[in-house]
């Protein structure tokens, strides 16, 4: 390899780190931030159409056809959220058993809300007044906030997570490359043998740094997403309660005796809880262990720019 070659492969390995730190935690694709511009772009037009003056027939008419518009949007843009999900989630290979095994859990369970958006959707199809439609817009709500979007989080976490190490990955094959290059340099005498060395050490722990980031958001996710063992036999039998006396009838009341307490309990100081909860900190999150682990190597990458910059003016290029 001729002295060019070589200048050549150790500015092509921070360009490379440079394009692959733009795009790596682009969890939304475009084809979702689309769906979702195109919601607020009909939430918009049901607001001027209820700030229309029209007749009462035809404000309803057209309210009614407005909020199908902005429903019939939410839907899709479900819709396209769950298949990127899937996507992105098939296209992580060689993991281990522990990921691959939340992997097609989480891609299960992403195919059974497509299901239920499938029949939100025949809902949909058929409403026809408006407070069916305003009544099935409650139930798609309340179903996202309840069911949807914890697992939904749940999963960009997973995905976030896998792709930071990928990253990681690639930064760490970056500085294997640019170490070769530089030892390479330094044989052939273009270089003064070890002017480097600080340089890439600082560059080592940083990458070791991010890598025990990553490895917490990691656990986290897997500790979060991994079923609990079901109590054996013996713990269940410890619980059992003889049900031969108790009415098979629903509770509807109280006793009368049971009403009022004979003893009122005082209300317990909660101030000092409420105060120490307060200055409890929140628990760091998989996202602020990723993004702790991206910002390591952001300065990782200083670091190779730093070399770069610092290899170009030593050859006088």
């Amino acid at each position: 390899m001729n002295r060019l070659s070589i200048i050549f492969a150790t500015l092509l390995s921070v360009l490379l780190f440079v394009v692959g730190a733009s795009s790596v935690f682009a969890v939304a694709s475009q084809k979702v931030q689309q769906a979702a511009d195109d919601v607020q772009t009909s939430v918009d037009e049901l607001l001027t159409v209820k700030d229309t003056e029209l007749s009462e027939e035809g404000r309803l008419i057209g309210e009614l056809d407005a909020r199908k518009k902005v429903l019939q949007q939410v839907l899709d843009l479900s819709l396209k959220e769950i298949e990127d999900l899937s996507t992105k989630l098939v296209a992580f290979k060689d993991l281990e058993t522990s990921d691959l095994e939340l992997r097609d859990r989480f891609s299960e369970t992403l195919q059974t809300y497509l299901l239920s958006y499938q029949d939100f959707q025949k809902q949909l199809e058929a409403a026809i007044t408006l407070d069916s439609v305003k009544e099935l817009a409650k139930t798609i709500k309340d179903w996202r906030e309840e069911i949807y979007d914890p697992t939904v989080k749940e999963v960009a976490d997973f995905i976030i997570v896998l792709q930071g190490e990928d990253f990681l990955g690639v930064a760490l094959t970056r500085l294997q490359k640019i170490s070769i290059d530089i030892q390479k340099l330094e044989k052939a005498g273009f270089l003064e043998s070890g002017r480097f060395n600080e340089a890439l050490k600082t560059a080592t722990a940083n990458l070791e740094s991010a890598d025990t980031s990553f490895s917490e958001a990691h656990s986290l996710v897997l500790l979060k997403n991994t079923p609990q063992p079901e109590a054996s036999d013996e713990s269940n039998k410890q619980l059992e309660i003889p049900l031969d006396n108790v009415s098979s009838q629903p509770l509807q009341s109280l006793p009368p005796e049971l009403d009022e307490p004979e003893i009122s309990q005082p209300t317990p100081d909660v101030s000092s809880s409420l105060e120490d909860e307060s200055l409890t900190p929140p628990q760091p999150t998989p996202r602020d262990f990723v993004q702790r682990g991206l910002n390591q190597i952001k300065v990782t990458y200083g670091v190779f720019i730093e070399i770069s910059t610092s290899v170009k003016k030593a050859l006088n290029l």
